[in-house]
């Protein structure tokens, strides 16, 4: 497992960083859609990381399929491979 922590603007995700502080996944927003690019801002069609809470805070529930508002959870842990 790895650890990575959210980075935000005053409510929505905007990156992920690993815990020495370097960028793995960067978030940007369209009206209610997410877009998920690249550290170096690339077009991504998915998120490699599945992280869970985005956009106004609002967290998607995998199980349900979802989407809930709650606090930022700032960390998550994911497993390799």
């Amino acid at each position: 497992m790895s650890r990575l922590y959210a980075m935000r603007d005053a409510m929505s995700v905007t990156a992920v960083v690993d815990p020495s502080g370097k960028v793995v996944e960067r978030y940007g927003y369209n009206g209610l859609a997410s877009r998920y690019m690249t550290s170096t801002f690339g077009s991504l069609s998915a998120s490699g990381y599945d992280w869970e809470t985005l956009l106004h805070s609002y967290r998607y529930d995998t199980e349900s399929g979802f989407t809930r508002y709650a606090t930022v959870t700032s960390i998550q842990t994911w497993a390799d491979g």
